[in-house]
């Protein structure tokens, strides 16, 4: 399936990609994907894994906007600092505000009930992730099982190295 999609993006390297992309969230098919996740729960959980630049916040607002979903930016970025050791803006301020424990970030906000929303719980909670956060030797990967997937990415050639094999990783665990 990933070769056919490969040769596919070689033979349409010289062609100009489309302008828009859309993502049509009030199909039939995607409302009873949502009332069926993966986890098996009522409540489906849906992680972004993108690479920078592509519009994943955006689309993080345009989930914000549902008034059955609970949403959450980035909730493995302290994790990711603390494990690479990567010197970044406010690293001191983010390592203070979140939870830098991956496995528990996973198990109580990934895996959790999310935030209520007037006194009920959501029925989507929608996770926005850079790619390059999920660094797999050191996180149980078991709760991508579990969740709705969504690999938001580039035309593949021009993605950075470092997104690339986290989204082959993804790829692989559906093949």
């Amino acid at each position: 399936m990933f070769a056919n999609w490969l040769r596919l993006s070689q033979k349409n390297l010289n062609r100009e990609p489309k302008k828009r992309t859309h993502l049509f969230l009030g199909t039939e098919h995607t409302q009873k994907r949502l009332l069926h996740s993966r986890s098996g729960s009522k409540i489906a959980r849906i992680n972004l894994w993108s690479s920078p630049r592509c519009s994943s916040t955006s689309l993080m607002y345009s989930f914000a906007q549902r008034g059955d979903c609970s949403v959450y930016d980035e909730p493995l970025y302290a994790f990711y600092l603390k494990v690479s050791g990567e010197d970044r803006p406010y690293r001191d301020e983010v390592l203070k505000a979140q939870d830098n424990d991956g496995n528990k970030v996973v198990s109580n906000i990934i895996m959790g009930n999310g935030e209520k929303i007037n006194g009920k719980n959501p029925k989507v909670i929608f996770f926005k992730h850079m790619a390059k956060q999920l660094i797999w030797d050191k996180l149980d990967t078991e709760f991508l099982r579990h969740t709705d997937n969504v690999l938001l990415v580039r035309h593949p050639f021009k993605v950075k190295p470092f997104v690339s094999d986290k989204v082959m990783f993804l790829v692989n665990l559906y093949v």
